[in-house]
């Protein structure tokens, strides 16, 4: 039998210096709803939310319904829900999963991202003992380079036309795959 499942509901909370990745809850919705409402934050990764019961909607149907591998990035200072990162497309059988995240504009330039996507890494290597990670981003999206670059995943491919854009449904997206292997992630 294949554990990979239980031991990410076994470990749901994950822990930096400076942030708590944890479960996302029916009350985080205020803090969600304020950068999941944000065209600027989200125009990359989902279509904005429209309103606060929209939001409470979608964290009891994504979060609450499937809480396995995702996590709310909570600040620990003020314990404010600042953005979301996850471990999405999990494959038990080969051990690899997609990370996924957003952070909140006014928290950008902090070095918050990189943070927690190291402990999504270290810990999907270390603990739950993922062969390899993948990451995929919105080509326009340099900031995302940025942080999976910095985190250590390497370059894969660019796939031209894969999807439309979440708001302008004429432009076709190109998306730009990275993986981090165990084995580059032991050699890093």
């Amino acid at each position: 039998m294949n554990d990979l499942i239980l031991l990410l509901a076994s470990h749901p909370v994950l822990e930096t210096d400076r942030l708590l990745l944890r479960p996302i809850r029916l009350s985080d919705a205020p803090d969600m709803f304020e950068f999941a409402s944000d065209i600027e934050t989200t125009k990359f990764v989902f279509k904005a939310y429209k309103s606060l019961a929209e939001t409470q909607s979608i964290i009891a149907s994504q979060f609450l319904a499937h809480p396995i591998g995702k996590y709310g990035i909570e600040l620990k200072e003020n314990h404010k829900m600042i953005g979301m990162i996850s471990y999405n497309r999990i494959n038990e059988a080969t051990r690899t999963a997609e990370v996924g995240y957003t952070l909140n504009k006014n928290y950008r330039g902090r070095g918050i991202m990189p943070e927690a996507l190291n402990q999504l890494v270290e810990t999907g290597f270390e603990l739950f003992k993922f062969n390899s990670l993948l990451a995929v981003y919105d080509e326009l999206n340099s900031a995302s380079s940025k942080v999976i670059e910095k985190c250590g995943f390497k370059y894969l491919y660019t796939d031209p036309y894969s999807r439309f854009d979440f708001y302008d449904e004429d432009r076709l997206v190109t998306d730009v795959f990275y993986r981090l292997t165990k084995e580059d992630y032991t050699t890093k």
